[in-house]
């Protein structure tokens, strides 16, 4: 629906931009909600999968501290 009004709206008119503006703002926070909502549960899995084949407590902390890290 908001999609339509900023296609519809002049976007080059000075009294549209705080409009725009926060259209923009908000298109590229959910975008950003949608990157970690994805992500998320990979590496959930991801960090599963670690635990499991850890065979001891140091080989664990560092896979970890290396998986956060880079």
């Amino acid at each position: 629906m908001r999609l339509r009004r900023l296609i519809a709206m002049d976007t080059d008119a000075t009294e549209n931009a705080s409009e725009v503006e926060r259209i923009k703002r908000e298109a590229s926070l959910l975008g950003l909600y949608e990157a970690f909502l994805e992500s998320g549960p990979q590496f959930v899995v991801q960090l599963v999968m670690i635990i499991r084949r850890s065979t001891t407590k140091s080989h664990l902390i560092n896979t970890v501290l290396q998986l956060c890290c880079t």
